[in-house]
């Protein structure tokens, strides 16, 4: 199954106090890391912002498409609907900016199990303790059945997803790195001080 990857990057970082995607980890920014990551696991890569201005910023920074939210400010869960308007391939795979250390591995596990499963609109991974619908795989055309939602978890509902427990994703990212989010400055200083050791 060949699959669009959409990076999350049209947040507002209100509790960060700055633009998230810019942070840095490891001399790289979140979005560059990402990108690395939604380049090895899809065939397309798009990035999905809430402004022109956020797009400006992408652009001068990237060579890849962005997709400009359909209803900016209604959260990640539209950015997928709009991005499922323009993507080329048949599955869709939501990887938020403001997670630097998600592991490609995870989504090639969502997308095997998704294609092996015609019945479900959605693939979604358990991690700590709860379903993760922002690292999904999504079916395009199930996308575009959607008209307007808003959260990634009544997206999901609408999907009837596939939920691959725990146990299973620890076998693709045994530390469920790709699931810290990084939201206020104290995260993004748990999270540097976590690379350092």
């Amino acid at each position: 199954m060949r699959c669009t990857a959409v990076v999350l990057a049209g947040g507002a970082s209100r509790r960060m106090g700055s633009d998230k995607k810019l942070l840095r980890l490891g001399g790289r920014s979140f979005l560059e890391l990402v990108l690395e990551a939604a380049a090895e696991a899809g065939d397309e890569v798009l990035v999905a912002v809430a402004t022109r201005e956020q797009a400006r910023e992408v652009a001068e920074r990237c060579e890849v498409e962005v997709v400009l939210d359909s209803h900016p400010g209604a959260g990640p869960a539209m950015a997928m609907l709009s991005a499922a308007g323009v993507a080329k391939h048949e599955c869709l795979l939501s990887m938020p900016v403001d997670c630097p250390l998600i592991k490609p591995g995870v989504y090639r596990l969502l997308v095997h199990e998704l294609g092996a499963s015609a019945e479900h609109g959605a693939c979604l991974p358990e991690a700590m303790g709860r379903v993760q619908p922002l690292h999904g795989a999504y079916r395009r055309d199930a996308l575009r059945g959607v008209h307007r939602v808003r959260s990634m978890y009544r997206l999901a509902e609408l999907l009837n997803p596939l939920v691959v427990p725990e146990s299973t994703v620890r076998t693709a990212d045994p530390e469920l790195e790709s699931f810290l989010n990084v939201n206020t400055p104290r995260d993004y200083r748990m999270l540097v001080e976590r690379c350092l050791v």
